[in-house]
């Protein structure tokens, strides 16, 4: 699991090849398969393992909020606060030599997968929301993430003002908000 996440930090999770974590531990193919079937359990249990919980405990933060909008919305403050801080997930959106940030894809069936149960479990009802629609939302938000994490402006937000953006443009883009321009009495209490 090591020479996985090694790998995935240095080549990307979608380029890695279990021959690459084969070689990155010192073992044969032969080996890696004798735990994993396929590439992507070894992907599955490795993501699982970067994340170190993350998961997890903003599931549970978010789930200190009875608005399926306030659970979003702080869900994603966690996120971009937690996982530059994490020691396995924050490298992968380090700057690079040439300064651009690393940016990792977030848009793997992996991470689809992993992100659209943590969906559901922040917001149980997505009703009348289909399947494929609840994919579609677990897409938009990893993009935003995505492009929090590796590119968080000159001026990166407070978690305050984080809050406000996402309430303010995620909110109304999802259907749980007021559109844009139309503050509500809880925007303007902020």
């Amino acid at each position: 699991m090591d020479a996985a996440r090694r790998c995935f930090e240095r080549f990307g999770f979608e380029k890695t090849t279990l021959s690459d974590v084969a070689a990155e531990a010192g073992v044969t193919r032969r080996t890696v398969y004798r735990y994993f079937d396929k590439t992507d359990e070894l992907m599955r249990a490795a993501f699982a393992l970067a994340a170190g919980g993350i998961v997890d405990r903003m599931v549970t933060q978010a789930r200190g909020f009875s608005d399926p909008g306030d659970r979003i919305v702080e869900a994603m403050v966690f996120l971009c606060r937690e996982i530059p801080a994490d020691s396995r997930l924050g490298p992968l959106f380090i700057a690079g030599r040439d300064g651009a940030r690393a940016g990792r894809s977030f848009s793997s069936a992996v991470t689809m997968e992993i992100s659209h149960t943590a969906l559901r479990a922040v917001n149980e009802d997505w009703s009348p929301l289909n399947s494929d629609e609840v994919d579609e939302l677990v897409e938009l938000i990893l993009r935003l993430l995505q492009s929090f994490l590796t590119n968080p402006g000159p001026q990166p937000r407070s978690e305050v003002e984080l809050r406000a953006f996402f309430r303010r443009w995620l909110l109304p883009a999802i259907g749980l908000g007021q559109r844009p321009g139309r503050a509500s009495s809880r925007e303007e209490a902020i």
